[in-house]
C-alpha cells in the first residue's frame, strides 16, 4: 500500500544537502534549540522526528556492525534500557541516488521503549512521564572519503501498550522512503577538506 505525501524539497546545513520533507512537518530550530551538526524536522501531530546529523566517522565500527552501533548510541541517549531496545539490520531500504558510490548505507529499524515530555516543570514540580515505544528507522551513510558518518532517523512513537509494535513486523515507512530517494549531498565543503 502506497500513501501519496505532499513533501516539498527542504535545504538543510545552510543548503549542502537537500530532501522532501512532508510539507506539514516543522523545522525544530523555530521552536527549540537544535546542535549546529543536527538537522530536526518534526510532525506535531504524530511527535514524530526527523534527525540528519553529521559525525565524525567511528573507524573502529565495521560497517556491518554500524546501524546497531548507532541505534544503540540513539537509545543511550534517549535513556531506553538494554531490555526496552529492539534492533534488526536491514538489507538496502533504498537506493539514494544523491550521495557517491563509495558510501556504505547501513540500514535499521528498531524498538525503543523511551520516557516521553519532560521531568518537571517551568516551576521545577515533578511531574511523572509517559512511557511509550518509539519505532526507530536508521540510515548511517559512510562517508570515508570526508570521514563522515551521516545518520538519518526517524522516530515515531507508538502507543504505551508493550504489545502494540512487533519489531519483525516493522517495516519502512512512506516517509523515511521519500527522505531517502530525494537525499541529496550538494555542497561538499559541508564536511570539511575531501
Amino acid at each position: 500500500l502506497y500513501i501519496y505525501l505532499l513533501t516539498m524539497e527542504r535545504f538543510l546545513f545552510g543548503g549542502a544537502i537537500s530532501c522532501k520533507i512532508p510539507e506539514n512537518w516543522i523545522d525544530a530550530s523555530n521552536i527549540r534549540q537544535v546542535p549546529d551538526h543536527q538537522e530536526v524536522w518534526m510532525n506535531t501531530e504524530t511527535d514524530s522526528l526527523l534527525v540528519v546529523e553529521i559525525l565524525e566517522r567511528q573507524s573502529s565500527v565495521a560497517d556491518a556492525a554500524a546501524a546497531k552501533y548507532f541505534f544503540d548510541d540513539l537509545a543511550e541517549s534517549n535513556e531506553a534500557p538494554g531490555l526496552t531496545r529492539q534492533f534488526k539490520v536491514q538489507s538496502e531500504v533504498q537506493k539514494i541516488i544523491g550521495i557517491p558510490v563509495s558510501a556504505t548505507l547501513c540500514f535499521g529499524t528498531g524498538i525503543q521503549r523511551v520516557a516521553m515530555g519532560r521531568e518537571s516543570d517551568i516551576l521545577g514540580n515533578v511531574r511523572a512521564q509517559e512511557i511509550r515505544q518509539v519505532h526507530v528507522e536508521l540510515c548511517a551513510m559512510r562517508l570515508p572519503s570526508v570521514k563522515t558518518d551521516l545518520l538519518v532517523t526517524l522516530s515515531t512513537p507508538g502507543n504505551p501498550n508493550p504489545h502494540d509494535m512487533v519489531l519483525e513486523s516493522l517495516q519502512p515507512t512512506d516517509v523515511f522512503r521519500h527522505v531517502l530517494s530525494s537525499f541529496r549531498i550538494i555542497d561538499w565543503s559541508l564536511f570539511g577538506e575531501e
